[in-house]
């Protein structure tokens, strides 16, 4: 999570693929994509007891819908609204009795923090491109 929020990475993701980019690298920079692949819940889901399909389901919906939303955003209000949605995902993990066990309830904020705020947003428009990451 720490990587993806340091400036080469997110230089790495923000910029453009170029032509003749390879699939990786073109999914890399596709954040919804990108975000996509992160199935942690799921396996989580099938190795842990309790922790169940919903609550996988549930975070893995909210971590990939919350990139796309801040990905859609102006330059802006891409850093309030991937913390107010980290914010929120705290939020829930926290409720008593919660979603999933308690020993890794964890894991649905940090999913959310490590797509939403630190792949998602980018850390300056790139020189020439005012509208980074639009």
């Amino acid at each position: 999570m720490v990587a993806n929020s340091l400036e080469p990475a997110k230089r790495l993701y923000h910029q453009r693929a170029a032509s003749g980019a390879s699939v990786v690298e073109r999914v890399v920079r596709n954040h919804v994509a990108f975000s996509a692949l992160h199935l942690h819940p799921f396996l989580v889901a099938a190795l842990f007891p309790g922790a169940g399909w919903a609550w996988a389901a549930g975070w893995y919906v909210a971590a990939v819908l919350g990139v796309g939303l801040v990905v859609v955003l102006p330059l802006h209000l891409k850093r309030p609204a991937a913390m107010g949605l980290a914010t929120l995902a705290v939020l829930v993990a926290a409720v008593p009795g919660g979603l999933g066990p308690e020993a890794i309830g964890w894991l649905g904020p940090v999913l959310v923090l490590k797509l939403v705020v630190a792949h998602a947003v980018p850390e300056r428009a790139p020189a020439g491109r005012p509208d980074a990451g639009r």
